[in-house]
C-alpha cells in the first residue's frame, strides 16, 4: 500500500474489512454459505496481526469480491412440474451461463490455492 501514514492505513484496512464483513452477510441473506470469502477474510485477520497491512487489505478485498460474485451465480426459481412419465435421458450440452459459473468457481478456488500456497512458503 501506498503512503506511510499509519492512519490512513489503518482507516482504509478496517474500511475494508468492513466491507468484506458486510458483502459475505449480504451473501448469506441471499441463501449463500461464502466460504472462499471467509477463508480470505480470515487470511486478511492473520495478515493484520502480524502487522503486514498490504496483504491484509489484499485479503479483505478478495474476500468482498468472492462473497459478492456468489450474487451473479444465483439462478431464477425454476417452477416445479409434476412428471407423469420416466422422462427418456439425453445427451445435453451445459448451457453457456452454467459453464460460466462453472469456470467461475474453479477459478475463485484456483485462485485461493495459490494464494494459500505461496502464503504456506512465507
Amino acid at each position: 500500500m501506498s503512503g506511510n501514514d499509519p492512519s490512513i492505513i489503518g482507516e482504509k484496512i478496517q474500511r475494508a474489512k468492513d466491507d468484506a464483513k458486510i458483502a459475505i452477510q449480504l451473501s448469506r441473506e441471499e441463501g449463500y454459505e461464502p466460504m472462499l470469502a471467509e477463508c480470505y477474510y480470515e487470511y486478511g485477520t492473520n495478515f493484520e496481526e502480524k502487522e503486514d497491512a498490504a496483504n491484509a487489505f489484499r485479503m479483505y478485498k478478495y474476500s468482498k469480491e468472492v462473497a459478492l460474485a456468489y450474487k451473479h451465480l444465483s439462478t431464477s426459481e425454476v417452477p416445479v412440474s409434476i412428471v407423469t412419465e420416466t422422462p427418456i435421458p439425453t445427451a445435453t450440452e451445459i448451457p453457456k451461463e452454467e459453464g460460466s459459473k462453472l469456470i467461475l468457481i474453479l477459478g475463485s478456488g484456483l485462485i485461493g490455492r495459490i494464494n494459500f500456497l505461496s502464503l504456506k512458503r512465507m
